[in-house]
């Protein structure tokens, strides 16, 4: 059934790209760099954005960043982390790519990978293993929206698992709730280390393997959608139990500051490595 699934998921993905996704505009003046993964989710696009942003913004370029309407949870996680940025939330990342043309020095798509209607000065994939070379790859089957065939003006691939990493993500700290939304990122010292994950990620077994590397002990879980606004309600309900909770940094962003009321709640703040002379690289192609 999957595989039958996976066929038809394929067919209106080129139907899409075909008819609704047509190749529009080269930008004239500022520099569209897209940045994306073969995954529905949990492909590091988010953190890798926000990274090369602030390294854009510490050389003295303007920055906007585009993302889809329906991630307003990153919104807030880049207004806190690079408010110096300009960041849109739009269905139609290439219509606005063009009204934005000009007014920025660079222009970043957090995603927008599968945008073909986008014609940008570079792509960067983020490259997990993923192998994107059958039906058999597809969701509901794998993990991939598309195949390596339908990129094939891919500027840069950066190695995200495995060994020779190009680029890692790891947890940096575990922040109490209160601390966390008061700016105090210092380091849960208790040696509680049994917690429950709430999590709204693409790819939450991808968190749950990153706090299990640090020494972590997961005893339940409670599995959301992508960008899901049940969250709030749910996670109250189940902190109350008095279980510890752990979430992710993307997920703290939909909380509002009551929840620094909750002594059992926890926060994952996320390292994002890149090795210098990758990012060197790639910063001196996006300025030449």
């Amino acid at each position: 059934m999957k595989i039958l699934l996976a066929y038809i998921y394929r067919v209106l993905y080129k139907l899409n790209r075909a008819f609704w996704l047509r190749p529009g505009k080269s930008l004239q003046k500022s520099k569209l760099v897209v940045v994306g993964s073969f995954r529905f989710g949990g492909g590091g696009k988010t953190p890798v954005c926000l990274e090369l942003a602030k390294k854009l913004l510490e050389r003295k370029k303007s920055v906007a960043i585009l993302l889809h309407s329906i991630a307003w949870d990153e919104k807030r996680l880049y207004e806190k982390y690079v408010p110096n940025a300009k960041i849109f939330s739009t269905k139609n990342r290439a219509k606005l790519s063009l009204e934005l043309d000009g007014q920025f020095d660079f222009l970043l798509c957090d995603d927008g990978f599968e945008d073909s209607r986008l014609l940008p000065n570079y792509t960067l994939l983020l490259d997990f293993g993923d192998k994107a070379n059958s039906v058999r790859d597809l969701f509901p089957v794998g993990v991939c929206r598309s195949l390596k065939k339908d990129h094939l003006n891919v500027d840069e691939v950066w190695r995200c698992y495995g060994n020779n990493l190009d680029c890692d993500f790891c947890i940096e700290k575990i922040i109490q709730s209160k601390n966390y939304f008061e700016g105090n990122f210092d380091f849960f010292t208790s040696n509680e280390n049994r917690f429950s994950i709430v999590c709204g990620l693409g790819d939450p077994s991808r968190f749950e393997k990153d706090l299990k590397k640090i020494g972590c002990c997961i005893e339940k879980k409670y599995f959301f959608g992508d960008h899901s606004k049940k969250i709030e309600k749910r996670l109250k309900e189940i902190l109350k139990k008095n279980e510890n909770v752990i979430i992710s940094e993307k997920d703290a962003m939909r909380l509002d500051d009551s929840f620094a009321q909750y002594k059992n709640l926890f926060v994952a703040k996320q390292q994002t490595k890149i090795q210098k002379e990758v990012l060197k690289k790639f910063l001196s192609h996006l300025e030449e």
